[in-house]
């Protein structure tokens, strides 16, 4: 009897998951064999200017993004001082101020 199990992939780059997949293994098949290469086509989709997304790469990225930049679905690896959230669109409490776009 086949010891078939789920393995999920996930590639990352830094912080941030890229792909995430699973993957069905039968492991008792796999212990037959020394060594076992496994290859991946790794496509990567984004846009070649910075501060950029969508299927154009047309759209700007919002604002408050920190350095500017944004993933290929808008959301900010990080936001300036003074914001917060996917799109650094959430004003947050700094030196008893609101900052708010």
């Amino acid at each position: 009897m086949s010891q078939v199990k789920d393995m999920i992939l996930v590639i990352r780059i830094g912080q941030r998951s890229f792909y995430q997949s699973t993957l069905t293994v039968d492991f008792q098949l796999l212990a037959k064999y020394e060594r076992i290469t496994i290859l991946l086509t790794l496509s990567l989709k984004g846009c070649r200017s910075l501060g950029h997304y969508g299927t154009n790469c047309s759209i700007p990225c919002p604002q408050n993004c920190l350095n500017g930049v944004c993933d290929i679905n808008g959301d900010c690896p990080g936001c300036v001082v003074g914001y917060k959230g996917r799109t650094c669109n959430e004003g947050v409490h700094l030196d008893s101020k609101y900052y708010i776009i």
